[in-house]
């Protein structure tokens, strides 16, 4: 199911795609998509139907898509409020609803009928835009998997609607209203708005400065232009709009303002509004949309949403478009004020020594700052304040006598610059000499300076439309241009960067300093002067005194000279303030003339909006990129094979699956990327798909990646056609690698969670404990047969009662307040024993185990309770207490822990060991050792006793004061309730007594024994052996008469003397090995040498070896003697009974242990025994010596050829 559904995600997704770069109609491209959806959804599990609804307004959705879908489905949802239903429900939440069994009845009839609806919401982001809904097939297994493959799905169409959207938007924007300005641009924006809305008229104005009227800039009727208008706000939609910032009346406007006669000389019906204002929230214009019909008012939140992208350059063309009427006005005012002015009249006498000024009229003041009488006797040069201009002034007039309207610029007193315009006369003598210069001046300045900040204005308002321009260029320009009309040495434009905590200034000018920068970056003080003009968010015009206490107040820190005036407008980035135009001056607190004021405000204005630009074309580029990354660096492949199967074009994302290039990959052929037991295969099937006319199958294929690794890719076939013959392949792949291994993961996992299931509900009912599952009220929620055989109470009884009576505790319990306390975290479990009355009133006694069982996100679940009934465990222990009371004063006991630390002792043990109980409790059992026993010795007991298993065996023991005793230990483990193992009784026998008593008569009969060998060896070698060898001596007195006899005869005498010869060695050998000379004069080691070299010398067929650590190394005797004869035993079985070729003894002596290794590689002895059904003579003798020296004697059976024998003997050593 998740291989099908990854598959149907990466189609329909891939599909989604292609369509999305032909259809620019979103509707259409809805339409299309819900088509390719429902095609695909069986997979995942749907029908072939659905819808697909739009958001209209907060209120409202809309069908624009469906299929498959009964009529009265449709005319039920044709445009349905949001929560009314499912698909409202998924709108609202954003998250994906799900219904079953949806039936409505209506005049006793069944209208309609919807099952296992699914809504998914069509989002970007947080912006919701409409609803898909699908059909589930009946008893399907909700996968969530499927839900995430269709929100992937809704996403990637949510993603296309918002940039087909912005998309158009931008598109409008760049080939229409970048390249527009003035009256072209409003027009182009009137038309736009009349297509977008589907309306008639579109009016775009700006409100006069007394807000009572407003005027049109453009006035268009279905992109006809109209004569622009004036119209009174009183009684009118645009005075409703003035309050409420947005208006909208979708029917009988004239109705609701009869007397608004422009509505009804366009006959309008119905009218949409939206305010614009500047930064100080003071109205400069409206957008107002109007048609003579009524219109949708669901539409209202898409109309309000679109005019929003716009406002932003709008609001500033209508600021331009309003400063540049004021222009005119000032223009036209400063005209009639300049011709009332009095001209100013200069009287000038040329003198060999230069100009002076001989007369000038009372004007003069207003004109340069000077009084006339302190003009008198000055030379004019000095007024000038371009010499080329006073030069190019003087030649025109020398040359031509009089001049009209020349423009001449001079300083004032303040030096400040005066633009005048003169006449001017030169007066000559009667020999033509001039003498005199007449001259009329009017004062232009003004008039100048208006000119200057008309241009600035439009100039401004054009570059800071052009696409191109930003904010570091215009910055500059402006600079220069602002120094034509006002003092702009001490001039700044600064913008607040949040993320780096600091101020870049694209214009330092800094006049105290007399330093000019540009682009410049400061660090940002929280409390600094320009931190705080940036972050008053408003105008500030201030003087010296002003600035003092506003520097007072709040704190701030200024490292130089505070200005005597200074004026900052605000720099804004939608709506927040992001940076300040600010102009100070550290000579004058004179304030700027209100139109310079007005031209620095409409400056901020227009810096805000290529600010506002450039954040919008950034915002607009990160989109395009993220929407380019999301199709380029998909983890599907595109490509396109020949009918050879030659690559002639692979996507990009292949590098990210398969780790090639795509260069890499074209001109290859496919199966160079199959593993090579594949191929075949492979072909097989592309020979089927080159010869199919229509292929639109998927499936899976093993493919080797640039690394050598084996990828599994999903992938769809698409066959490209000319004349119903194939010319190429278009495939769509998937890497689904990971998924497919996860998807037999969850198959494996999903069949152990069965198995389980079963396994817990076998132990459930199968538990010999009882078991309680209840919730946090203490409500039972399930019991096991148990339980209710423990209780009486059958299973509905318990489950129609509570724990609490079940245990027969209160609220207020202890064990009940312990219970509340768990959390599965800090506090898991509580455990008491509790008497459980029986429903017969009968008397158990139980254990209680109590555990939290979190669900998921350690919430909590379930408690559940296990009782065990320990009744029968109380009597056995009861039993045991007793039982361990007779043992502690009658017998040797001792109470041992798994560590082999002693408990607990009887005081017999006490009296036995010398030691007092209180030494003896948690010491170690060691304290008992008399280093007689092998380490093996007591390794075996404690491997014997962990398992559980009693071990019983006789012990040598050491007392206190050195001497030793023996014992007979039987160990006995003792379980708890839980059946393992947590301490052992050591119950003790003293047995020194018998064990002498039995050493007494062992040694008594291996006396016996020896002595009887030593006997019938003498009697061997003295009787026997005498006699065998005068026998031979008498038959070779006869061997000279022997050899005349014939041959057959001869033949026999001589097999004679062999047999008799070998008779006599044999009585020897006899003899040699019952006596034991060599062991009493040399020790074992000489023994057993000697009797090896005797073997070696007898038997050629078998070697024998013999290595040891004893050399000079003497026993106790009796030792001596019974060792010498294990090992003698030993090497007899051998030679008659192993069929060795191979044999060894060795000894190895270790402290007061002696460690004897046999070993040969005949037939073994194990397997004789096991033939035989029983040991001989010669092992019983062997087990009886070992017995005496309280020696082990074991036969390694693992050995598989030959036989291995290893026997301990703790020795005494001989005292010489």
């Amino acid at each position: 199911m998740i291989e099908q559904a990854n598959f149907s995600l990466q189609k329909v997704i891939n599909k989604l795609l292609e369509i999305t770069t032909k259809e620019k109609d979103i509707d259409t491209f809805l339409t299309k998509s819900l088509d390719i959806i429902v095609d695909e959804i069986e997979l995942l599990g749907f029908l072939n139907k659905g819808i697909i609804f739009l958001k209209r307004n907060n209120e409202f959705m809309k069908v624009i898509a469906h299929k498959n879908i009964d009529e009265a489905v449709l005319q039920e949802c044709g445009n349905i409020r949001k929560k009314d239903c499912v698909c409202g429900k998924a709108l609202c939440s954003i998250t994906h609803q799900f219904k079953k069994d949806v039936e409505k009845i209506q005049d006793n009839k069944v209208i309609l009928t919807e099952k296992n609806i699914c809504s998914f919401p069509i989002n970007y982001k947080d912006n919701c835009y409409g609803v898909l809904t699908l059909y589930l097939k009946d008893e399907l297994y909700y996968y969530e998997t499927t839900v995430n493959e269709i929100t992937s799905i809704c996403n990637t169409i949510g993603l296309v609607i918002h940039e087909k959207r912005m998309q158009r938007y931008a598109d409008f924007v760049k080939n229409k209203l970048d390249v527009s300005y003035g009256d072209q641009y409003f027009k182009h924006l009137a038309n736009f708005f009349i297509e977008e809305f589907k309306m008639k008229y579109c009016f775009i104005g700006t409100y006069g400065n007394s807000l009572e009227q407003i005027s049109s800039i453009v006035f268009m009727d279905n992109h006809k232009q109209l004569d622009n208008i004036i119209c009174d706000i009183e009684n009118s939609p645009s005075g409703v709009l003035l309050r409420d910032h947005f208006s909208m009346f979708p029917k009988n406007v004239q109705t609701i303002f009869p007397d608004d006669i422009e509505l009804k000389k366009y006959d309008i019906q119905s009218y949409v509004g939206i305010l614009l204002h500047n930064e100080n929230k003071i109205p400069v214009g409206a957008i107002v949309l109007m048609h003579d019909r009524t219109i949708d008012e669901e539409e209202q939140e898409d109309m309000k949403q679109v005019l929003s992208i716009f406002t932003p350059r709008l609001r500033g063309e209508c600021e331009r478009k309003l400063y540049e009427n004021n222009l005119f006005i000032e223009q036209e005012k400063y005209k009639n004020i300049i011709e009332e002015l009095q001209d100013v009249f200069i009287r000038t006498k040329i003198t060999d020594d230069g100009n002076e000024i001989i007369e000038a009229s009372p004007s003069a003041f207003k004109f340069s700052g000077y009084k006339s009488e302190d003009l008198i006797g000055k030379s004019p040069e000095v007024f000038y304040f371009d010499l080329n201009q006073r030069k190019e002034f003087y030649q025109k007039l020398f040359e031509e006598k009089v001049v009209h309207n020349f423009p001449l610029t001079f300083l004032k007193k303040n030096q400040d610059l005066i633009h005048a315009k003169v006449n001017a006369q030169l007066i000559s003598d009667k020999n033509g000499v001039p003498t005199e210069i007449r001259l009329f001046g009017r004062d232009i300045t003004e008039s100048i300076n208006e000119e200057i900040r008309k241009e600035i204005a439009y100039v401004v308002a054009k570059k800071s439309q052009r696409r191109t321009i930003d904010i570091n260029t215009i910055s500059e320009y402006l600079y220069k241009m602002l120094g034509r009309v006002t003092n702009v040495s001490n001039f700044y434009i600064s913008f607040f960067d949040e993320v780096e905590k600091t101020i870049f200034f694209p214009v330092h000018a800094d006049g105290e300093n007399n330093k000019i920068e540009f682009e410049v970056e400061k660090e940002f003080n929280f409390n600094g002067f320009f931190e705080h003009i940036i972050s008053c968010k408003s105008s500030i015009i201030q003087n010296e005194g002003e600035l003092h206490e506003l520097i007072s107040r709040n704190r701030l820190k200024v490292h130089r000279t505070v200005p005597k005036s200074l004026v900052s407008f605000p720099i804004r980035n939608e709506g927040k303030v992001v940076g300040a135009l600010t102009v100070m001056s550290y000579t004058t607190s004179k304030t700027i003339c209100n139109s310079d004021l007005e031209l620095l405000e409409f400056v901020s204005t227009q810096l805000s909006m290529i600010v506002e630009r450039e954040q919008w074309q950034k915002s607009l580029v990160e989109k395009e990129k993220y929407f380019r990354t999301l199709v380029e660096s998909s983890h599907e492949v595109i490509g396109i094979v020949d009918v050879n199967g030659i690559m002639q074009y692979i996507s990009e994302s292949v590098k990210s699956i398969l780790g090639y290039n795509s260069y890499e990959m074209i001109g290859k052929s496919f199966v160079d990327f199959v593993p090579e037991y594949y191929i075949q295969q492979v072909k097989q099937n592309f020979y089927k798909t080159t010869h199919r006319i229509r292929n639109n199958n998927s499936d899976t294929v093993k493919v080797i990646n640039k690394d050598g690794e084996t990828r599994i890719i999903n992938f769809t076939l698409n066959n490209q056609l000319t004349n119903n013959v194939v010319q190429g392949i278009v495939f769509n792949a998937q890497d689904i690698t990971e998924k497919h291994y996860a998807q037999k993961k969850l198959e494996a996992s999903k069949a152990k969670l069965v198995e389980q299931e079963k396994n817990y509900r076998n132990i459930f009912n199968n538990s010999n404990d009882g078991i309680v599952l209840f919730d946090e009220n203490f409500k039972i929620i399930d019991v096991n047969k148990r339980m209710t055989a423990i209780s009486g109470f059958t299973k509905s009884e318990l489950l129609e009662s509570s724990i609490l009576e079940t245990l027969q505790y209160n609220e207020n319990n202890e064990t009940i307040k312990e219970i509340r306390k768990l959390d599965g975290i800090n506090k898991k479990s509580v455990i008491v024993e509790k008497i459980i009355p029986h429903k017969e009133n009968k008397i158990f006694y139980c254990k209680v185990f109590i555990k939290k069982i979190l669900e998921s996100e350690n919430e909590q679940g379930y408690f559940i309770a296990f009782i065990t009934d320990i009744t029968k465990s109380n009597e056995a222990i009861q039993k045991a207490i007793d039982l361990e009371n007779a043992l502690h004063y009658t017998t040797n006991v001792i109470y041992v822990d798994l560590a082999g630390k002693i408990m607990n002792v009887s005081e017999n043990v006490s009296k036995k060991s010398g030691y007092s109980k209180k030494e003896l409790i948690d010491a170690s059992t060691k304290i008992f050792n008399s280093n007689f026993h092998p380490k093996e010795f007591f390794t075996e007991m404690w491997n014997t006793i962990l398992k559980g298993d009693v071990w019983s065996g006789e012990v040598r023991n050491k007392r206190k004061d050195g001497t030793i005793y023996w014992i007979y230990s039987t160990i006995i483990p003792i379980r708890d309730i839980y059946n393992k193992v947590s301490y052992f009784i050591n119950v003790q026998q003293d047995i020194t007594e018998v064990k002498q008593v039995k050493l007494n008569r062992i040694r008594d009969v291996i006396d016996a024994q020896e002595k009887e060998k030593e006997n019938f060896a003498k009697e061997l070698h003295d009787g026997l052996g005498q006699i065998l060898l005068a026998s031979k001596m008498n038959l070779s007195s006869l061997q000279e008469d022997m050899e005349k006899l014939d041959e057959p005869i001869l033949d026999v005498y001589n097999n004679s003397m062999k047999l008799l010869t070998a008779s006599i060695q044999e009585a020897r050998n006899v003899s040699h090995g019952l006596m034991t000379r060599v062991l009493a004069q040399f020790g074992l080691a000489q023994a057993i040498d000697d009797a090896i070299n005797n073997v070696n010398m007898l038997d050629k067929s078998l070697v024998f070896t013999f290595k040891h650590n004893i050399e000079g190394v003497r026993f106790e005797g009796e030792q001596e003697k019974a060792l010498y004869r294990v090992i003698q035993e030993l090497i007899t079985n051998i030679l008659k009974h192993s069929k060795a070729n191979k044999a060894s003894i060795n000894l190895n002596l270790d402290n007061n242990l002696l460690h004897i290794k046999v070993k040969d590689n005949g037939v073994g002895l194990f397997k004789n025994l096991k033939n035989n059904g029983s040991k001989g003579i010669g092992l019983k003798n062997i087990e009886t010596r070992l017995d005496y020296l309280s020696g082990t004697f074991k036969i390694n059976e693992k050995v598989k050829n030959g036989t291995e024998v290893s026997i301990i003997v703790p020795v005494s050593f001989f005292d010489k």
